[in-house]
């Protein structure tokens, strides 16, 4: 009997870890690497096209997203982006 219920716990608590590690969302929170590399991607993009308003408008998105997203950017530089930002008209 002890063994049975020894059993039966451990597999309880096993099947409970795999229910709880597999419900778990993933998160959506993109890292400032991440946010630097769309924001250089869709740059390099919008440089090779500045007359495409989609590429326009997907720039200003993707730096808008590091600015507010990234914490790490020094004061000085997040003022150059904010400033980079209202200079940017993409109603082409």
């Amino acid at each position: 009997m002890k063994k049975r219920f020894l059993y039966l716990t451990v597999t309880f608590l096993a099947v409970l870890s795999l229910l709880l590690t597999a419900c778990k969302k993933e998160s959506s929170v993109k890292s400032c690497e991440e946010l630097l590399e769309a924001y250089s991607s869709t740059l390099m993009e919008y440089s090779l096209d500045p007359t495409n308003s989609a590429k326009c408008q997907a720039f200003v998105d993707a730096l808008t997203e590091y600015i507010h997203d990234c914490a790490t950017i020094p004061a000085a530089q997040r003022q150059e982006y904010e400033n980079q930002l209202s200079e940017i008209d993409c109603s082409n």
